[in-house]
Parts: structure tokens; C-alpha cells; sequence
């Protein structure tokens, strides 16, 4: 699996409005108050609806790229933060509905 043809894969399921794989974007997502530097992700999906959620899981595993499901962001624990780079932040704050 290249990293690109993920990227693609993953944009084409959720739209590239949700899905971010800039540098700055992949390091704030890496970090939390206690633990930097972490390992950045491959990309970070913040979903705005459960399909969009669902699409994104069923692109990861298809390309066995492990999930990392972050809430609120307000973790002292190193709960959310990706344990390896092959993997995919899924931020739920925009699942409000």
C-alpha cells in the first residue's frame, strides 16, 4: 500500500473537505499536553456524519491502516495519540447529530 493511493482512496470515500494531511495538521494531532513528540498520522478524518465516519474505518481496515478515535481533545493521557504511523486520527467533534 502506498501512502498516496490511501490518501486518494480515503479523500474519494469522505470528501478531501474532511481529511487533512498536511504537516501541521498530522503534528498538532501527534501531541497532547504530556507526551510530545508523538507520532503523526498518516491523516487526520473529522467526519460529519456517521457515513463519512463509516466510510473512513471501512477505507483503514481495507488497507490495514489502524483508527485512532479522538472526542473531545482533552486528553492528559496519551489516550488518543497514534501509537504508530500507520494510522488514521478520526476526529468526532463534528458528529454532533
Amino acid at each position: 500500500m502506498s501512502k498516496d493511493t490511501f490518501l486518494t482512496e480515503l479523500k474519494a470515500a469522505v470528501g478531501a473537505a474532511v481529511v487533512f494531511d498536511d504537516g501541521a495538521t498530522r503534528d498538532y494531532y501527534a501531541n497532547d499536553i504530556f507526551w510530545q513528540p508523538g507520532i503523526p498520522p498518516l491523516a487526520v478524518v473529522t467526519p460529519e456524519s456517521a457515513h463519512q465516519a463509516s466510510e473512513a474505518v471501512k477505507v483503514a481496515a481495507r488497507h490495514k491502516i489502524s483508527i485512532v478515535p479522538r472526542g473531545g481533545g482533552m486528553s492528559y493521557t496519551k489516550g488518543y495519540l497514534p501509537k504508530n504511523p500507520q494510522s488514521i486520527v478520526i476526529d468526532t467533534r463534528k458528529l454532533n447529530k
